[in-house]
C-alpha cells in the first residue's frame, strides 16, 4: 500500500514525488517448476515535479525466472500529463528476454482519443553493449474514417553516438494522404533530417496524442535540413490548407524558405475566400556560428525585406484571439514595413493604418502609426494619429534609443545617458473608446473627454514630465457595487518634480466626492502622496446585498510603498442583507476552475486609522431561515496594519427592528454588535420579544447570540415557561393546557416529533435544511390570523418539483373545522404565474 512517498523525492532529484494506492507481488513457483513472480499496481494521484502526473497507472508484471530471465509487462496510464500538457490515455505492453549479452523482446503502445482518434505501434527491440536498435513491423494513425498504415517495416538505430531513423512511410488507402519520416544520420556534429507529407490533418494528429487541440490544418508539403560543419542547408516548402485557430478560419498559407549559399530567401503568402490576406518576402544573409567571426564582406551585404498586410475587416483578424469583448469593434486594418539597407546597417520604416473604424461603438475615421528605425542614429521614432468625425483627437510622437548591432550579435535597450522624447497631445478624445478593453465584470459604461498635452524628455537616468491633462463629462459602472459615477471631472498638472491633482470630483446617487492633493515624482518613480478626499451624501453601494450613502473624510499620506489613510467614514443610510445567516455549511468548496485573487500590493501595503459612524436609517436584514430587520447607531473604529487584513473594533447598538420566529413579530428590545477584529464576523447579542395579546404580564424572547457566522438561536420567557407553554403562547395566545385537542398536536408534546417541534427546529436551525432532513419538506411556514370571529393558524407544507414547479398543502385551522387546500404553481416567465388550487369544498 503506496500512502506518502514524498520522503523519497530527494533520493530522485525531485521537489514533488507523490502516488497512493496498491502495489502487490507474489513469488512462486510455476507450472514449469520455476520460480515465477507475479506483480499487479493500481496507483493514483501520481505526482512527478510537475514533468509527469497522472490521475491513475493501472498495470501488472510476469517474470519468469529461467536460466534467462523472461518479463512480461502491461501498462495502462490514465489521465497522463506531460511538462502541463494533457496527453491522451495510454497502453504499453512488452515481453522481454534478460540475456547474459543482450536484452530483446517485443514492444506495442496504443494512443486512443476515445473513438475519434488512435496510434498503434507494435515491433520488437534489441538492446546490448554495441547498440539499441527498435524494429517497427506495424504503425496506424487513425482518425475519423481515415487510417494511415505503415507501408513497410523500419529501424531506429542509436550506435556509437549516433541515431538513424530508415524512411518511415505511412499512407491511407486512396494514397491521396501520406506522411514520410527519414533521418539516416543525427549526432552533435553532423545533422541530415527530412519530412514529406500531403494532406496530412494535424489536427486529428495533436487530438490523437494531447487533449487539447492546438490548431487545425492540412499539410502538404516538403523540409529537409543538412548541417555539417562546412555546410548548413534548408529547404521548406509547403502549404498549410483549411487553417483554424479559435474560431478564426484561413483558406491557405504557403510558404518557400531556402537557406543555402550563405544567403536565406524566404516568401510567405496567406489567402482566405480568393483575397489575398498577407505576402511576406525576405532575402539576408546567413552563416552559422558567431558573428563576431565574421568578416566585414558579410556585414556589406544588402539586405531587402517587405511585409503586406492588406486591407482587411479587422473582425476578422479578432476572430483568431481568444478572448471576447470585441462585439462593438471593427473596421479596416492594413500594415506594410519595409526592411533595407546593409546587414550591418539595416533600416526598418512601416505604417499600421486604420479606417472606418468602431472602437467599443464609438466612430474613429482613421488611426495610423507610422515607425522608422534609423541604425546610424540608434533610435526609432514612432508618429501616430486618431481622427473622429474629420477632426484630430489624439496625436503623439516619440523618440527612443534603440539599436540593433549584428555585429556584436546584440540588441542595445535604452541605458541611463540615453535621451528620449514623448509628446502626447489630445483634444476631446473620447474615452468609451476603451469600454471594450476593460474587464466588464468590474467595470462598464466606460466615457469622458479628455483634453491636454503632455511631454516627457531628458536622459532616461533623469526623465522629466510637463503639461496637463482634464477629464471632462466622464462617467463608467461599477458592477460589484451597482453604482454609476457621473460627471467625473479632474484636472492634473505634470510639473517636473510631482504630479498635482489640481482638482477630482465625481457623482454617485445624491452626493459627490472631491479631491485634491499631489504625489512627488523623482525620475517618474513616485515619492511622498499628500491626497485629501472630501465626500457627502455619496452613494457607494447598490445592490441587492447591500446599499450605502455616506459622508467622508479622508487623507492619504506617506508614500507608494508605506501610505497611510486617516480620517472618517459616516453611513448616513443604508442596509445590508446577509447571505446564507444561520446556514452551516458542511465543508467549503472550491471549484477546480476557481481562481483566487491576485492581492493588491498598494492595499497590502496600506495602513488605515478610520472612525465609522452609523446614523440612524442603516440596516441588517435577513430574509432566508429567519426574516429579521435591525436598525444599527454607533461608532467603530477601521483598523488595518500594513500586510494585514482590514479589522474593526467597537460595538453598534440596536435602535429598533424585529424577528419574525414561527411567523409572529417579535419587537427589538435590545442588540448589541461587537467588533473585535473580523470585519465580516462580528459578535451579537440580539434580543427580541413578543406579548401575546390575549396573555396578561406573560413576554416571550427570541434571542441571537454567537456571530454573524455561527449564530445561535434559541426562545426564553418572563415567566419562565415549559417549551411547549413558549410555542403555544407564540401560535394561540394562550398556555398549552387551554388548547384544544387540534392545536395541542400542533403545540404538541410526546414522545414523537411534532409539527410544532420539528417547526420550532426549523426557525431554531435552518429552515430548509432541517425540515429537509426529518420531513422532505422543502418549504415549512406558519401563519395565525386573528379576527373578530376568531382565530385561524395555517400551516403550509411545499415541495419543488423542479426549477419551475411548486406544490404545496395548506392546513387551515380555525374554531370550527380544518380546512385542507392544494396549490400548484407554474412559473411561466420570470414575472408571471400560472397558480392552481384544489380545496375541501371543490
Amino acid at each position: 500500500m503506496l500512502k506518502d512517498i514524498q520522503a523519497l523525492a530527494p533520493l530522485f532529484g525531485f521537489e514533488r514525488f507523490g502516488a497512493s494506492g496498491d502495489v502487490r507481488g507474489s513469488l512462486a513457483r510455476g507450472d514449469t517448476g520455476y520460480l515465477q513472480f507475479d506483480g499487479t499496481m493500481d496507483i493514483g494521484d501520481v505526482v512527478v515535479d510537475t514533468l509527469f502526473l497522472a490521475d491513475k497507472i493501472i498495470g501488472n508484471v510476469t517474470a519468469y525466472l529461467f536460466d534467462e530471465i523472461e518479463v512480461d509487462v502491461d501498462i495502462e496510464l490514465i489521465e497522463p500529463y506531460v511538462n502541463g500538457i494533457g496527453v491522451q490515455d495510454v497502453t504499453i505492453n512488452t515481453y522481454a528476454t534478460l540475456g547474459a549479452d543482450a536484452t530483446f523482446g517485443s514492444v506495442g503502445f496504443r494512443i486512443v482519443n476515445d473513438e475519434e482518434s488512435s496510434i498503434s505501434h507494435r515491433g520488437n527491440f534489441t538492446v546490448d553493449s554495441a547498440m539499441v536498435r527498435l524494429h517497427t513491423e506495424f504503425l496506424d494513425f487513425t482518425a475519423g474514417l481515415r487510417t494511415l498504415t505503415l507501408i513497410e517495416p523500419f529501424d531506429i538505430t542509436y550506435s556509437e553516438d549516433v541515431l538513424r531513423v530508415d524512411t518511415l512511410k505511412i499512407v491511407s488507402t486512396d494514397e491521396n494522404t501520406f506522411l514520410t519520416l527519414w533521418a539516416p544520420h543525427v549526432d552533435s556534429l553532423k545533422q541530415h533530417v527530412g519530412l514529406d507529407a500531403a494532406n496530412l490533418n494535424l489536427g486529428a494528429l495533436q487530438a490523437a496524442v494531447i487533449d487539447d487541440t492546438l490548431f487545425e490544418g492540412l499539410l502538404s508539403g516538403r523540409v529537409e535540413l543538412y548541417n555539417e560543419p562546412d555546410r548548413f542547408e534548408i529547404s521548406a516548402t509547403g502549404l498549410l490548407a483549411d487553417l483554424r485557430y479559435e474560431s478564426g478560419e484561413m483558406d491557405s498559407v504557403r510558404f518557400d524558405i531556402n537557406l543555402a549559399d550563405e544567403w536565406l530567401d524566404g516568401h510567405m503568402e496567406a489567402w482566405h475566400n480568393a483575397s489575398e490576406l498577407i505576402r511576406a518576402d525576405i532575402r539576408v544573409p546567413y552563416l552559422p556560428g558567431d558573428p563576431l567571426t565574421f568578416d566585414d564582406q558579410f556585414f556589406d551585404r544588402e539586405i531587402e525585406g517587405r511585409v503586406d498586410l492588406f486591407d482587411t475587416d479587422l473582425k476578422y483578424w479578432l476572430s483568431f484571439l481568444p478572448d471576447d469583448g470585441f462585439e462593438e469593434t471593427e473596421g479596416n486594418i492594413s500594415f506594410q514595413a519595409d526592411l533595407s539597407g546593409l546587414a550591418g546597417e539595416p533600416e526598418l520604416e512601416g505604417r499600421l493604418a486604420m479606417r472606418s473604424g468602431l472602437f467599443s461603438g464609438i466612430s474613429i475615421d482613421s488611426v495610423g502609426v507610422d515607425f522608422m528605425y534609423q541604425h546610424s542614429l540608434e533610435n526609432v521614432k514612432f508618429d501616430g494619429f486618431v481622427i473622429a468625425q474629420e477632426n484630430p483627437v489624439l496625436d503623439f510622437d516619440a523618440l527612443l534609443p534603440f539599436k540593433v548591432d549584428l555585429r556584436q550579435a546584440e540588441v542595445l535597450l535604452p541605458g541611463d545617458e540615453d535621451s528620449v522624447s514623448v509628446h502626447l497631445r489630445t483634444e476631446d478624445f473620447n474615452l468609451a473608446l476603451f469600454s471594450d478593453f476593460v474587464d466588464r465584470d468590474i467595470i462598464r459604461q466606460v466615457g469622458g473627454r479628455l483634453n491636454g498635452e503632455v511631454s516627457l524628455e531628458g536622459v532616461i537616468a533623469d526623465l522629466q514630465a510637463s503639461g496637463r491633462m482634464e477629464l471632462t463629462r466622464g462617467n463608467m459602472r461599477i458592477v460589484p457595487a451597482g453604482i454609476t459615477l457621473t460627471d467625473i471631472r479632474s484636472e492634473i498638472i505634470f510639473e517636473p518634480d510631482r504630479v498635482v491633482l489640481q482638482q477630482f470630483s465625481m457623482t454617485s446617487g445624491p452626493g459627490r466626492i472631491r479631491a485634491n492633493g499631489f504625489v512627488e515624482i523623482d525620475n517618474l518613480t513616485p515619492g511622498n502622496i499628500q491626497l485629501d478626499i472630501r465626500g457627502n451624501q455619496f452613494r457607494a453601494a447598490n445592490t441587492s446585498e447591500y446599499n450605502a450613502v455616506v459622508d467622508l473624510t479622508a487623507n492619504l499620506r506617506g508614500t507608494v510603498e508605506e501610505p497611510d489613510i486617516t480620517g472618517s467614514l459616516t453611513f448616513l443610510s443604508g442596509f445590508v442583507n446577509l447571505q446564507n445567516f444561520g446556514e452551516r455549511a458542511v465543508e467549503d468548496v472550491q471549484l477546480d476552475d476557481e481562481v483566487e485573487p491576485e492581492p493588491f500590493e498598494f492595499y497590502d501595503a496600506m495602513a488605515i486609522e478610520m472612525s465609522v459612524n452609523f446614523t440612524r436609517q442603516f440596516f441588517i436584514r435577513n430574509r432566508q431561515f429567519l426574516d429579521m430587520e435591525i436598525e444599527l447607531g454607533g461608532n467603530v473604529d477601521l483598523v488595518k496594519e500594513r500586510s494585514r487584513d482590514l479589522q474593526m473594533f467597537g460595538s453598534l447598538q440596536g435602535v429598533r427592528g424585529y424577528a419574525r420566529p414561527l411567523g409572529r413579530n417579535f419587537e427589538l428590545d435590545e442588540a448589541v454588535v461587537t467588533f473585535y477584529g473580523p470585519v465580516d464576523n462580528p459578535e451579537l447579542n440580539i434580543i427580541t420579544a413578543h406579548e401575546p395579546p390575549q396573555a396578561v404580564d406573560v413576554r416571550i424572547f427570541y434571542i441571537i447570540e454567537g456571530t454573524v457566522q455561527d449564530p445561535e438561536f434559541r426562545f426564553d420567557s418572563e415567566p419562565q415557561l415549559e417549551l411547549q407553554d413558549i410555542v403555544s403562547y407564540t401560535l394561540f395566545g394562550k398556555p398549552f393546557y387551554e388548547l384544544e385537542s387540534w392545536e395541542q398536536v400542533v403545540a404538541g408534546t410526546g414522545g414523537s416529533p411534532t409539527v410544532a417541534d420539528l417547526a420550532l427546529d426549523v426557525l431554531l436551525d435552518r429552515v430548509e435544511m432541517l425540515a429537509a432532513q426529518r420531513l422532505g419538506i422543502d418549504v415549512v411556514q406558519i401563519d395565525n390570523t386573528q379576527t373578530s370571529s376568531g382565530s385561524t393558524t395555517s400551516i403550509k407544507t411545499g415541495w419543488y418539483l423542479n426549477r419551475r414547479t411548486f406544490f404545496a398543502i395548506l392546513n387551515e385551522i380555525n374554531t370550527t373545522r380544518p380546512n385542507t387546500l392544494f396549490m400548484l404553481e407554474y412559473l411561466l416567465l420570470d414575472n408571471l404565474e400560472l397558480i392552481i388550487t384544489q380545496g375541501d369544498d371543490s
